[in-house]
């Protein structure tokens, strides 16, 4: 499997977030993860409002105030000492085009990217690929995967070295992408 193009590591928000704005800027992309599906482990869930205006660029964020919910603003209290701080956003109100923050779980925004990422003819990820490092010469740039079912070995593009046939489980894996 030899390719062209950009090759992400990790398919969290934001890896899934970069390979879905390069697809739609036409540049192939594949994103490697280690497990089997998106992380649904409840971190990241405010997104503010300076990164909304991005989220509208890929196209996503209808789906994502849709599935999530506005906040005007964001309280930090501690515990201990019942001490808090209040963050309004109304000074932003005429200055952006988003004045508010998106409550939605990382899970959620992941899903909602990754449907998008499915709909670029560009983009593909790879699950259960893991990441085992890369080498670069004057061919181009050789990444190293391991899966647990197969293992390859790609060439340069336009090289004539064989691809191996794969191989046993936990075996490493190469691909190579022209630089």
């Amino acid at each position: 499997m030899t390719t062209h193009g950009i090759t992400i590591v990790g398919a969290g928000p934001v890896g899934l977030t970069a390979a879905l704005a390069f697809a739609r800027a036409g540049i192939p992309v594949t994103v490697l993860e280690r497990e089997d599906s998106l992380n649904d482990s409840p971190r990241a869930a405010i997104h503010h409002w300076c990164v909304l205006p991005f989220f509208e660029s890929l196209g996503i964020l209808d789906d994502a105030m849709a599935a999530g919910f506005r906040g005007i603003g964001l309280t930090f209290r501690r515990l201990s000492t019942g001490e808090s701080i209040s963050l309004s956003v109304d000074p932003l109100v005429g200055h952006v085009p988003n004045p508010y923050s998106l409550h939605l779980g990382q899970g959620d925004l992941g899903r909602i990217i990754l449907d998008h990422l499915r709909r670029q003819p560009h983009a593909r990820v790879l699950w259960k690929t893991e990441f085992l490092g890369l080498d670069q010469d004057e061919t181009g740039v050789t990444v190293r995967i391991g899966t647990p079912t197969v293992s390859r070995t790609c060439a340069p593009a336009g090289s004539s070295a064989p691809t191996e046939p794969a191989a046993p489980y936990g075996t490493p894996s190469t691909w190579t992408s022209k630089a």
